[in-house]
């Protein structure tokens, strides 16, 4: 077979990360064109030179919740761009209930250098913490 420049074995996160977000009131964003900068988003998890897999994110309300949307946005260092969304339920969290929580499963979201960094954002007055899992290749 012809030579290629592709790895003759498959690689794998070596390092895991997590990033934490608590996303509030300040981060209520509620446009989905591309954004110039990060105005209004709250960084989650930043990749690293030699690249960062995510695997999932979590999102968890930390109240009650209405219905609205949660927003995660890849930064390349000098645009936002919307890559998902998760739509969050009407939930009233009490002692017996349990507040609103969703993941996100990504089998190939990979952040390729140092200039890329994930960002989440929310449509609606609400707070969340989102938490993204991956690893350091």
């Amino acid at each position: 077979f012809p030579s290629h420049d592709m790895a003759a074995n498959p690689i794998f996160p070596a390092t895991p990360r997590v990033g934490i977000a608590f996303v509030t009131t300040a981060n209520v964003v509620t446009a989905r064109g591309n954004i110039t900068g990060t105005t209004g988003l709250v960084s989650l998890l930043a990749g690293v030179a030699s690249g960062t897999k995510v695997d999932k994110i979590r999102i968890k309300a930390t109240e009650t919740t209405a219905a609205g949307t949660v927003c995660i946005w890849l930064n390349n260092g000098t645009t936002s761009y919307l890559i998902a969304e998760a739509l969050v339920t009407a939930i009233t969290a009490s002692n017996t209930v349990a507040s609103f929580e969703t993941v996100l499963s990504f089998a190939d979201l990979i952040l390729p250098s140092t200039s890329y960094t994930l960002y989440a954002s929310t449509t609606i007055d609400q707070d969340f913490v989102i938490t993204a899992w991956g690893g350091d290749f």
